[in-house]
């Protein structure tokens, strides 16, 4: 079972290997904590399995609402605990770029709104393992002013896929000044591709080194008050 709760809408799916059962999508912006029992124990029923059938559970755990953020790991790693079962944290950036197949000699831009002209940010490259494709991560969850990614952008050998809801606008901004800025989607985070990475990590035990927690990035105002 994945869930996301760290934008404007709430997704749940269940996927058996990494194909997609059942999903339940709401947009309800600052409504997550109401919907999201009722949400869960719809797409159990929908899905024709039990909650005691459920393998694994994977969570989004940011970048994003900080509240939504909480309301979400708090309700699924409660899950995960009840039942014994293991829970897998998945960047909301890692997220959209399961949601693209693209190539070795592409590089994925994640863009996600931060506020003003700021973004979170990462970058992801595919490689051939096994003769399957592999996302690997450039670096660390980040936290970037615009006009800075515009300046990363000028170094990068690759062509570069914008995808995320600030991907037309870092598209924009840097296709007047970079030739490899190649396209763009603009897109959500999805329980889905949650599910998907969750699936990938568990399989190959990489789960297993990493501290299930919020990647909130920057503080909220809330924390510095």
């Amino acid at each position: 079972m994945a869930l996301d709760t760290s934008g404007d809408s709430l997704s749940v799916s269940i996927l058996e290997n990494k194909k997609i059962i059942s999903k339940i999508y709401v947009k309800n912006k600052n409504f997550h904590s109401e919907k999201i029992l009722s949400c869960t124990q719809d797409i159990i029923k929908n899905s024709g399995y039990e909650l005691k059938n459920i393998d694994l559970f994977a969570v989004c755990n940011g970048p994003g609402s900080f509240t939504g953020i909480r309301v979400g790991m708090a309700f699924i790693k409660g899950m995960a605990f009840m039942l014994e079962k293991p829970c897998i944290g998945i960047s909301s950036l890692l997220a959209l770029a399961y949601q693209f197949k693209f190539s070795e000699q592409e590089i994925i831009y994640s863009c996600l709104y931060a506020n003003q002209d700021e973004i979170y940010f990462n970058s992801y490259i595919n490689k051939i393992e096994k003769n399957s494709l592999k996302i690997y991560q450039n670096q660390s969850d980040g936290f970037f002013k615009i006009s800075e990614l515009e300046k990363k952008a000028k170094n990068e050998e690759k062509k570069i896929i914008f995808v995320g809801n600030m991907a037309e606008v870092c598209y924009n901004k840097i296709a007047a000044t970079c030739s490899n800025a190649h396209k763009f989607y603009d897109t959500n985070v999805d329980s889905d591709y949650i599910g998907q990475a969750a699936y990938d990590e568990y399989s190959s035990n990489d789960y297993l080194s990493k501290k299930l927690e919020a990647n909130y990035i920057k503080s909220s105002r809330a924390e510095k008050i």
